[in-house]
């Protein structure tokens, strides 16, 4: 019976070992897939495969078992998400490492505490329940290190891994798996020489801690390395990105210029014709004074529809953002999209001109891309006043649900170079950040809706 206990404690901390290792495997890559609800597939296939039995050769028993794991586990996240198949490969590589890492630093810690217990209990002559009691307490310890070690590991990795959405290219793997590979290959040269050593001398290597200390700390650098490497890449990446959207931004703002030479020329059209119309008028009437009827209608046709050509279709009490609405509509007509404006600028108050283009043209064009290709695309725009607050209001018709990455607060990206939601809300969101305000997005069945909050003072 006392067998018995003993190999109970055993499988249960087994168990509960593999139970906490499987959940911190969905934990780390649920963030990465798309169709989430499918996850714990994960982590229930890799909680099984720990549970089979491999027999093999002693000097590759935990080589050959973590590859097949390894192998398990990259053909599950495949089936839940057959996309971004490299970014499949490193996360199945990392938590294998990570494993292997974790586990190592706590089997370190845990021997001398083990070895301490037992050489007080040999020298007090304790018996075999105190034997027993001190033997569960050990399990249940390195238990919950191990527990405490894999949720830092997954964390760190979580928190350091930026974009998470965005495509891998196969280089990019490479670049990731450099430090991940160094470390699986001193994994197999120190299991490899703790067989060796086993079989030359007949002891174990793991039971000297001069050993353990030097495995413990090759692990801990390892896992430093890691983090480091996904640190200074995804930095990297987060600069091009941000170098990227400002030169996006500075485009734009070369095109607001354009834009404003553009209401210079309407305005001085308008200025012209204004001066003419008392030359006009007096055309007209000598026109009719000679009965000339039909010369005076082609006059007042040409007039007329000059004076279309030079008089702005929206008038939102800014010239600037008329000519953006206005080009916006031209674009939503061309597409066949249904364009409403109900957009009017704040007078009165301090809001710089650029900032609401940018707003403005950036909103507009992810509004005019969702709604293309809908059964009744439709696109509307509306702002109003709330005391201090301004709001703009961007609503259009959309196929399909929109996922928000957690982190950004901004769509996921659906294309494979990372740029799905593009810099076009991130520059929207930094406008609105300059007047203390912000940017929600809300999705109903088939309506998007984009809302920019400007505080005005």
């Amino acid at each position: 019976m006392d067998e018995i206990y003993w190999k109970v404690i055993s499988i249960l901390s087994s168990l509960a070992d593999s139970v906490i290792v499987s959940y911190y495997l969905t934990c780390l890559v649920k963030p990465f897939l798309k169709d989430r609800k499918y996850t714990w597939l994960c982590g229930v296939t890799y909680f099984v495969v720990m549970l089979i039995p491999i027999k093999v050769p002693p000097y590759l028993n935990r080589v050959i078992i973590y590859g097949a794991e390894l192998a398990v586990v990259f053909v599950v996240l495949f089936l839940i998400d057959y996309r971004n198949i490299a970014q499949k490969i490193y996360l199945a590589v990392t938590f294998l490492v990570l494993r292997w890492i974790t586990r190592g630093i706590a089997v370190s810690i845990y021997l001398p505490i083990t070895d301490g217990l037992s050489y007080l209990q040999a020298k007090t002559g304790a018996n075999q329940e105190q034997w027993f009691a001190s033997y569960v307490v050990t399990s249940v310890f390195l238990v919950l290190l191990d527990w405490l070690l894999i949720a830092a590991a997954v964390k760190s990795i979580l928190k350091a891994y930026l974009f998470k959405k965005d495509h891998m290219p196969w280089r990019e793997m490479f670049f990731f798996l450099l430090p991940t590979c160094s470390v699986l290959l001193g994994y197999i040269i120190f299991v490899f020489c703790e067989a060796v050593y086993e079989a030359d001398t007949g002891e174990m290597l793991g039971e000297n801690y001069l050993y353990q200390c030097l495995h413990a700390l090759y692990q801990l650098v390892s896992f430093v390395a890691i983090v480091a490497a996904v640190i200074a890449f995804q930095d990297n990446k987060r600069r091009q990105k941000e170098e990227k959207r400002r030169e996006i931004l500075a485009g734009q703002i070369e095109s607001m210029k354009m834009h404003i030479a553009e209401v210079e020329k309407l305005y001085r059209d308008i200025r012209s014709l204004k001066h003419d119309m008392g030359n006009h008028i007096m055309t007209l009437e000598r026109l009719n004074e000679k009965k000339e009827y039909g010369a005076a209608q082609e006059y007042m046709m040409q007039l007329k529809q000059r004076f279309y050509d030079t008089a702005a279709g929206i008038k939102s009490g800014n010239p600037v953002t008329d000519v953006i609405l206005l080009e916006k509509q031209k674009e939503a007509l061309e597409r066949g999209i249904d364009f409403c404006c109900e957009f009017l600028y704040p007078k009165e108050i301090r809001v710089d001109a650029f900032d609401v283009s940018v707003i403005l043209n950036n909103a507009l064009a992810n509004a005019l891309e969702g709604a293309a290709g809908c059964r009744h695309p439709y696109v509307h725009i509306l702002s109003y006043r709330r005391k201090n607050a301004f709001l703009i209001e961007v609503m259009n018709s959309i196929r399909g649900r929109v996922e928000i990455e957690e982190g950004s607060g901004l769509p996921e990206t659906t294309k494979e170079d990372g740029e799905g939601h593009g810099f076009g809300l991130a520059n929207i969101r930094e406008a609105a950040q300059k007047y203390y305000g912000d940017i929600e997005i809300e999705q109903t069945g088939e309506k998007f809706k984009l809302t920019i909050l400007l505080m005005l003072g």
